[in-house]
């Protein structure tokens, strides 16, 4: 049998599986699956949409945060999310959808779900607490007329000297391997401590934010820190492999070294 050029595709796992197996391993699927349970009429799961929303957030593609299927147009979208979910059926809505359901249970409350289905997984043994602080910007007007319902978009103290933009903040607490234990949204105008390092990488760029309601972006907030979680964990289990198995890898410098990012440890294994 001959195949016809339009009869073959080629997608690229690249190191997506990874953030999905993390994701899997943690079975945060099943808990989302319970906190927020799938309406009648919508054919993804909202566990789906969080996972989708993880793999795209820590794309490193250098670009700006985008939630559309063209992200994932070359992505084996059935192998990381799951049987029948293919890229068209990412769309905006159904993004939205998902972070709505977030705000209206809690970004945070569901936050510290995942953290404490995440210590029955992981060995976290926090011996060490940090709370910092840091204010990240958006596009877009947004209406403060919600009662305090939600945050507040206003002007703030940015470091990055955008002071034209709203902004909103986010108070995390980080254990002494970097791993978030603990999330909360706060109006634009919150004290700014220090910057989160690994939330404002441009590779990551979700530090310049467009959502169409004020709402989601709370939400959206609470899926950072989310990443933040999966990309610690999988840092530090590539980290205890590489000590456990007495190896090393060549860093950027040229060194051995048995403590590297997990963002090299994605372009090393790809060879880059």
């Amino acid at each position: 049998m001959t195949l016809s050029p339009s009869s073959e595709s080629t997608t690229h796992l690249g190191h997506y599986g990874l953030i999905a197996g993390v994701f899997d391993e943690l079975e945060i699927s099943d808990l989302i699956d319970t906190l927020l349970p799938q309406k009648s009429g919508h054919n993804i799961y909202h566990s789906t949409v969080l996972k989708a929303m993880c793999i795209n957030d820590l794309g490193f593609t250098e670009r700006c945060l985008y939630l559309f299927p063209a992200f994932f147009e070359n992505l084996p979208t059935e192998r990381l999310l799951g049987e029948g979910v293919l890229p068209e059926s990412l769309n905006d809505d159904v993004f939205g959808r998902t972070l709505d359901k977030i705000q209206e249970y809690g970004a945070t409350e569901i936050f510290n779900h995942i953290i404490l289905q995440a210590m029955k997984h992981v060995p976290i043994n926090s011996r060490t607490c940090h709370t910092d602080t840091t204010n990240f910007s958006v596009y877009g007007d947004y209406e403060n007329d919600d009662n305090g319902q939600t945050i507040n978009i206003t002007h703030g103290h940015p470091k990055d000297k955008r002071v034209d933009l709203l902004r909103f903040s986010i108070s995390m607490v980080t254990d002494q391997k970097g791993i978030p234990l603990f999330v909360r949204a706060l109006d634009g105008n919150s004290s700014d401590k220090r910057g989160f390092r690994f939330l404002k990488d441009k590779s990551f760029r979700v530090s310049e934010v467009y959502l169409k309601k004020k709402s989601r972006i709370e939400a959206l907030a609470m899926v950072m820190v989310l990443c933040l979680l999966l990309y610690s964990i999988a840092e530090w289990k590539l980290r205890t492999r590489l000590e456990e198995a007495k190896e090393a890898i060549r860093s950027q410098i040229k060194k051995k070294t048995q403590t590297p990012t997990m963002k090299y440890g994605y372009s090393f294994s790809l060879g880059e």
